[in-house]
């Protein structure tokens, strides 16, 4: 009997390993993430098609705590490639599934993160479309940003511009 509860226990973990293969190690801000893979070397990740305000920008470190909230640092996620891009400076672009719950669509619920339209085709129809509706609720409610519009009235790709151009 307590072979056959450590055989399960084995299986359990092998497809829990195999499934959410990514290890957080730390976020960067609000769309953005350390990982480290099972095997290998850690690398950063995207969240594809979402783009939260930067640490230097009001609701940037709010951003940042309600990714920590959601998803801890040592959380093991499996992240789906979604964009071909590179204009990011990132080595990943991609969904993030932790516990089967859609991340990037997580942060945009809240109101803490915006769609960015330019890469808003690199994603299917169907997520298109629930990104799209989070996005709706989360101003209709006042939520994250979206409740302090005179704050956060510079989208983060626009900060981002003025700021590199001090530079």
């Amino acid at each position: 009997m307590i072979y056959l509860i450590l055989i399960s226990i084995l299986i359990y973990c092998y497809f829990y390993y195999w499934r959410s293969p990514y290890k957080i190690i730390k976020h960067c801000d609000g769309d953005t993430s350390w990982v480290k893979p099972l095997i290998g070397k850690k690398f950063k990740v995207r969240y594809a098609v979402i783009d939260a305000n930067e640490s230097r920008q009001p609701g940037g470190k709010e951003a940042t705590q309600y990714l920590n909230r959601i998803l801890p640092i040592g959380s093991r996620v499996s992240i789906v490639p979604t964009s071909k891009h590179k204009s990011y400076d990132r080595d990943m672009i991609g969904t993030v599934y932790y516990n089967f719950r859609n991340i990037n669509l997580a942060m945009l619920k809240v109101g803490y993160a915006v769609i960015d339209p330019r890469y808003l085709p690199d994603i299917d129809y169907d997520l298109q479309e629930r990104y799209t509706k989070a996005q709706n609720r989360a101003k209709a409610h006042r939520l994250g940003r979206w409740g302090h519009p005179s704050q956060y009235a510079e989208m983060p790709w626009q900060f981002r511009k003025r700021t590199m151009c001090r530079r």
